[in-house]
């Protein structure tokens, strides 16, 4: 009787039992399983490398996909190659608005509030003869791209040019040059004034022979060395420093105001990692490393404010402008945002 009895008792505690385990196991499977946010508002966050940590991994684990690791190494200049990350460094991991980002529940950083963009240990390097401009000056008076050799509709590295250039340049065999192009003039967008023009730089050119014609002209032979963009005859060939420089932050105790002046028309978008150009320049005090907020004005000023749209930092000055790298953009910039200098 007793026994008879227990059978069901016994049955119903096993369900019981097997039930909790389920149910623990389903929880602890929650845990390790990815999970969404929607991300209310752009922020950066700083996530810690783990031992074993690939940018591929990473990518995964925030974005659901590994193909975006380009992302994070972009935000992060100080890895020098993607292969290698080492465990307690830093990365930075932008959050964009309205995008749905996955994770590891067990792995999730604290965020609460957007990082900092100005991080002590921001930099960036390139070479004087590497960043574009704007100038008053239209190149007319130097040298040349006058032919070249391979009857290449795109010029580019290894291929071989004849160029000329002014008499009193003094050209040697091994000499290098800057390849330029000068593009369209750039009106100031409030003021309509002219600016002057963009200036590409496309790359360099190493002499390797000099051959006097019968009519007393001198051309050049030169091989292209490197090239950011193609080449074409008919670019201009110039003297210019080719010093490698790091950017860093260096704050202004000036409070200084301008426009995003120009960017490069018929892109889709222009933000982070792009470069534009400001009105600001060495007449107004501007050096290298000076950073700036972007503000964009509302449609209507007389009853709304402006908002804020994102930040950049000046990477190379000019007389009256200035290049500057965007780090940061919550919205497409638009030529004639207004940037004000963020005051050390």
């Amino acid at each position: 009787m007793k026994a008879t009895k227990l059978v069901p008792v016994l049955a119903a505690l096993v369900a019981l039992a097997l039930t909790m385990t389920w149910a623990a196991a389903e929880t602890n499977d929650a845990v390790d399983q990815p999970k969404t946010k929607v991300v209310m508002e752009t922020s950066v966050v700083d996530y810690t490398i783990q031992s074993g940590d690939t940018l591929w991994d990473i990518s995964q684990e925030f974005y659901g996909d590994p193909w975006l690791w380009p992302t994070i190494w972009e935000l992060n200049p100080y890895i020098t190659d993607p292969h290698w990350i080492y465990p307690d460094n830093k990365l930075k991991v932008k959050l964009v608005q309205g995008t749905e980002y996955v994770w590891k529940a067990s792995q999730l950083p604290q965020f609460l509030a957007p990082a900092d963009w100005w991080d002590p240990t921001f930099y960036y390097t390139t070479r004087s003869n590497r960043v574009d401009f704007i100038s008053k000056d239209t190149f007319e008076e130097t040298g040349e791209i006058v032919d070249e050799i391979d009857d290449s509709l795109l010029l580019g590295e290894y291929h071989t040019v004849y160029f000329t250039m002014p008499e009193e340049t003094n050209v040697q065999l091994g000499d290098i040059f800057t390849v330029l192009r000068v593009r369209e003039k750039v009106r100031h967008p409030e003021e309509g004034g002219s600016l002057g023009y963009v200036v590409d730089t496309l790359g360099e050119i190493e002499t390797v022979n000099s051959t006097t014609l019968k009519n007393g002209r001198v051309v050049y032979t030169g091989n292209i060395t490197n090239s950011t963009t193609e080449i074409a005859v008919g670019d201009r060939v110039v003297v210019m420093p080719r010093d490698t420089y790091t950017v860093t932050l260096n704050k202004t105790s000036l409070d200084l105001k301008g426009y995003v002046a120009y960017f490069e028309p018929g892109r889709h978008f222009y933000g982070e990692h792009d470069m534009v150009f400001i009105d600001l320049g060495l007449k107004d005090g501007v050096e290298v490393g000076n950073s700036f907020s972007i503000w964009r004005k509302s449609k209507n000023e007389s009853r709304l404010p402006g908002y804020f749209v994102g930040n950049l930092i000046v990477v190379r000055v000019e007389p009256t402008t200035s290049t500057a790298l965007i780090t940061n953009s919550l919205r497409e910039l638009e030529v004639g945002d207004r940037i004000e200098s963020d005051i050390n």
